[in-house]
C-alpha cells in the first residue's frame, strides 16, 4: 500500500522540519489532554530534508529518544514508499542528497514515561522538502488536523523559508490545531516572509490565507526552550472536503 493510502481517513499531526524532535508524541498523548485542551491525532507525520536522523534506525538502534523521565523506542521500522517530490534550490540550503531522499518510513513507537502509562503511536517520517510535501498532502486530500511549526527555518534542517507559508495551507488541509512558536499575527506580517516563502506559495499554487478563520489560543507551552502558542482553529468548511 502507498503512503497516500495509509494516510487516508486518518487525522494527522504534521511537524515539518522536525529532525529528531519527537515531543508531539508526548504533548499530544491522550494522557496529556487535561493540560493541553486539544483533540488528539490518529497518526504522526514528521518530515525533514536532512536524512541523518534515520541513521540510527537503519543501523539497528531503535531508541529514538531517552532521558531520565522518557524513553521512545521504535518497535518496528518499515520503508513504505519512495516519493518523487522536488527539492528546489530556491527552498533549501545546500544539503547533499543521500540515499534516503523522498523515502517514507513507518515506525511503531513505544512511549514510556514516568508521567503516564506506556502507550503506542504510529509515526510516518518523510525525508522530503516541506513545501513539496505540503502540495502532496493537499493533492491526496489528507487531513492535517494538527500543524506544528517550531524552530522552522533556523538552518537546522536546511529550509530557506521561514515557515510563514504554512498559514496559507491551513484551510486546504482541514487543520484544527496550530502549534507554533510564533503568534498568529506573525504569519500575516509580510516582513517575516522570506523569498523562499514567496517562491513556495507561487510554485506550489498555495492559496491566500482564509480570512474567515478564527484562532482560539488555549495554551502556551514551553518547547525546545521557547514558548509555543496552541490555537484551536474554527473554520466552517474545510476546502479539501475532509
Amino acid at each position: 500500500m502507498s503512503f497516500a493510502s495509509k494516510l487516508h481517513n486518518n487525522r494527522i499531526a504534521w511537524y515539518p522540519s522536525s529532525y529528531a524532535d519527537f515531543r508531539p508524541l508526548l504533548y499530544l498523548n491522550p494522557a496529556s489532554q487535561d493540560e493541553r485542551s486539544v483533540s488528539i491525532p490518529d497518526v504522526f507525520l514528521f518530515s525533514d530534508i536532512n536524512e541523518t536522523v534515520s541513521d540510527k534506525w537503519v543501523s539497528g538502534n531503535k531508541v529514538l529518544y531517552e532521558d531520565s523521565r522518557t524513553k521512545l523506542t521504535a518497535t518496528s521500522v518499515e520503508l513504505i514508499d519512495i516519493l518523487t517530490l522536488p527539492a528546489r534550490r530556491e527552498l533549501i540550503h545546500s544539503i547533499d542528497a543521500g540515499g534516503r531522499r523522498n523515502h517514507v518510513y513507518r515506525l511503531n513507537v513505544l512511549i514510556e514515561s514516568k508521567k503516564f502509562s506506556p502507550s503506542q503511536a504510529t509515526i510516518y517520517y518523510a525525508f522530503c522538502e516541506n513545501t513539496a510535501l505540503a502540495r502532496y498532502l493537499i493533492d491526496i486530500h489528507a487531513q492535517v488536523s494538527h500543524l506544528v511549526r517550531v524552530c522552522y527555518g533556523e538552518a537546522f534542517g536546511g529550509s530557506a523559508a521561514s515557515g510563514a507559508w504554512l498559514f496559507n495551507i491551513i484551510s486546504e488541509l482541514g487543520t484544527e490545531c496550530l502549534i507554533s512558536d510564533k503568534p498568529t499575527s506573525w504569519y500575516l506580517d509580510r516582513t517575516n516572509w522570506r523569498e523562499a516563502d514567496e517562491f513556495a506559495v507561487k510554485y506550489f499554487r498555495f492559496p491566500s490565507p482564509n480570512q474567515n478563520l478564527r484562532f482560539e489560543e488555549t495554551n502556551i507551552v514551553s518547547w525546545r526552550g521557547t514558548n509555543t502558542y496552541w490555537n484551536i482553529i474554527h473554520q466552517s468548511n474545510f476546502i479539501n472536503g475532509a
